[in-house]
């Protein structure tokens, strides 16, 4: 599964992340933490018509151990401030 999301960030120092249910995702942060999404190598063209760079990351999820449907949400994470946002929309889902 390809996690996928266009966000311009306003420092150098950010990054994008991904966070949720299970191991995979960081398992909200429980002793494994999010995990760093990095920036695409090329440019798409996203369902708008703008060429972007998006952030990615990608995962293989065992079907036979996890769940059907997996909850998570993306933060941005500055190291050099100590801060983190979270997305404040509810949580996203995916169905496997």
């Amino acid at each position: 599964m390809n996690f996928s999301i266009y966000y311009p960030l306003d420092e150098e120092q950010e990054i994008m992340r991904v966070n949720g249910e299970g191991k995979q995702l960081g398992a909200w942060n429980k002793g494994i933490g999010p995990v760093n999404m990095g920036k695409a190598k090329k440019e798409v063209v996203w369902l708008t018509g703008m060429k972007v760079k998006p952030w990615e990351w990608q995962v293989v999820f065992d079907q036979t151990v996890c769940a059907k449907h997996i909850c998570y949400k993306y933060s941005i994470r500055n190291d050099a401030k100590d801060d983190t946002v979270w997305e404040r929309e509810p949580s996203r889902y995916v169905n496997i």
